[in-house]
């Protein structure tokens, strides 16, 4: 594994699983090799050599993934990007995350009650927070919780995340009926969900910036 930990880190987690996984951490460039308790450094580097030309052919993806946003940053570096537009920045000062908080809020606050009423569902509370996994969650409360990077997306693309949250309070599960429910209420969601997805390092990268 030497020659390896010169390229990217390896973390090696032991038990919880009851195959090997490998697994590419984007935002930390990172491989993380996930095996059963009884794997042995032997089993592990031969794991790894085994996929060696699958692990190089992700980190290259990854490392021209980092240049595009990259060179994206640079090109708007007197910007700030919000719900989908770049805007110049005058007061670089008031560009901060509680500035971007409230904006999200704003928004969040007048548009989750509007589909919660067409959907018909009642929920709990709502929080924004700086959430590094996912773009939204339903806890067993229904309570709802969006990441703060929602802020850069198109607001149409935000709708989207709204009504997968709130059908979440009706299925706690992604089945069939779970993106009927979402379908439903919200068009095109696959095409959003696939846009959102494609621009989440941009946004994660925007975010760090930003303290």
């Amino acid at each position: 594994m030497d020659s390896m930990e010169k390229k990217y880190s390896i973390l090696v987690k032991k038990g919880g699983v009851r195959s090997a996984r490998l697994t590419i951490k984007a935002r930390s460039a990172e491989l993380v090799v996930s095996v059963p308790d009884f794997y042995g450094q032997d089993q592990i580097r031969s794991l790894i050599d085994e996929h060696r030309d699958w692990i190089e052919n992700q980190f290259r993806k990854l490392h021209h993934v980092n240049k595009i946003i990259s060179k994206i940053i640079d090109e708007h570096r007197d910007e700030a990007l919000i719900f989908g537009e770049w805007h110049k920045t005058l007061e670089a000062k008031t560009l901060d995350r509680r500035f971007l908080k409230r904006m999200l809020v704003e928004y969040l606050d007048f548009r989750i009650p509007e589909f919660a009423t067409q959907m018909g569902l009642e929920y709990g509370g709502v929080s924004v927070r700086a959430l590094r996994s996912q773009f939204g969650s339903c806890s067993p409360d229904n309570n709802l919780s969006f990441s703060l990077v929602l802020v850069f997306a198109p607001k149409v693309w935000i709708d989207y995340v709204i009504v997968h949250e709130l059908a979440h309070i009706v299925h706690k599960n992604h089945s069939q009926k779970f993106w009927d429910l979402v379908g439903e209420y919200c068009s095109h969601y696959r095409q959003k969900r696939k846009n959102l997805r494609s621009e989440a390092r941009l946004y994660f990268a925007l975010l760090e910036r930003i303290k």
